[in-house]
């Protein structure tokens, strides 16, 4: 029968109640009662501990540098916590992302000490940890497995024999609000507050598009993102490119309606939809091209949507870029 591993807390506690039988020898020198140097009461600190079964320090019952050992027990409670007992902690999550500010509150929550916020950068540092901007990933993606399935399968289809007779694109839609704002800081003369206005109203448009490989892109302007305006959408893209299409877009409900295949047919098979895997918007490259036009044109709030799609039309008339599309949907997962 296996026994119940203990927790993180009762794991420190059993470490804290640990006896040695030199433990004076620990805090004084063999002659003269004297304190050991620091060379030497570094080294009694980082001694193994057998009660946790692992390579932890061993804190000195009396005297000696008593907050150097609480740091250290609390070091390494802290990672033991990250290596799999975050569990056994009340409060703390299971990740391999952490903050600055997130370890030092969980090593205080673990031990009780505090450290310096600069302290906690240097230590993770230590650990072999690196600053990073995490990736976003869908809470529904689809497994490693289906995407490089779909992976597989659009190699055959993009390469294979009668890919030709299509011209390949990836479609998608945005949201653009006339008071979003995609620029934090802005330079003003000393002693001027920087002030932008905005009418609180929430005005908004929808921006569908596609791109192709060789740079050739389509956008339309809509009020709503509904099936009716989709398949309106599917209807130009066909009278403006006058050849077969291969669309690869995102599985939003209103690609999918039973009223969308009612259109593909009316097209003579002239539009073939493609649907990327669920929760892979890094699939699809046009992402990148809504990313590049809401941070060249979005840096201050717009009073009126009138002004702002002229602004963004500018853009898209002549700055969309040039991107392997091909590249985005073989990305590794």
């Amino acid at each position: 029968m296996n026994e119940k591993r203990p927790s993180v807390k009762e794991l420190i506690a059993a470490y804290n109640r640990e006896k040695y039988s030199d433990s004076q020898a620990a805090d004084t020198g063999n002659t003269g009662g004297t304190r050991r140097n620091a060379k030497d009461q570094s080294r009694a600190i980082l001694e193994p501990c057998p009660a946790l079964g692992r390579e932890m320090v061993r804190p000195l019952s009396q005297g000696g540098p008593v907050r150097t050992a609480d740091k250290t027990v609390a070091r390494q409670a802290a990672f033991c916590l990250q290596e799999g007992h975050e569990e056994d902690l009340e409060g703390a999550k299971k990740t391999t992302c952490w903050t600055a500010k997130g370890m030092l509150g969980l090593i205080k929550t673990v031990s009780g000490v505090e450290y310096h916020i600069s302290h906690i950068r240097a230590l993770l540092r230590g650990r072999g940890y690196t600053m990073k901007v995490p990736v976003g990933r869908h809470v529904h993606r689809a497994s490693r497995q289906k995407i490089a399935g779909f992976q597989r399968r659009m190699r055959r289809l993009i390469s294979g024999k009668g890919a030709d007779r299509y011209t390949k694109c990836v479609q998608d839609e945005t949201i653009v609000i006339a008071d979003t704002w995609a620029r934090r800081g802005v330079y003003t003369l000393k002693g001027k507050r920087a002030v932008y206005h905005y009418t609180g109203s929430d005005a908004r448009t929808i921006v569908f598009g596609l791109i192709t490989n060789d740079g050739s892109s389509f956008f339309k302007w809509y009020d709503k993102f509904t099936k009716g305006e989709f398949a309106n959408f599917l209807k130009e893209t066909h009278a403006q490119f006058g050849k077969p299409i291969m669309m690869i877009l995102d599985r939003a409900p209103q690609h999918k309606d039973k009223s969308i295949q009612e259109t593909l047919k009316d097209l003579g098979g002239a539009v073939k939809l493609e649907f990327l895997p669920p929760g892979c918007p890094d699939l699809n490259a046009i992402e990148e091209v809504w990313r590049q036009m809401k941070r060249a044109v979005l840096d201050i709030p717009y009073v009126t949507v009138a002004g702002m799609r002229e602004d963004i039309d500018r853009w898209l008339g002549s700055s969309v870029p040039v991107l392997d599309t091909e590249k985005y949907l073989y990305r590794m997962a």
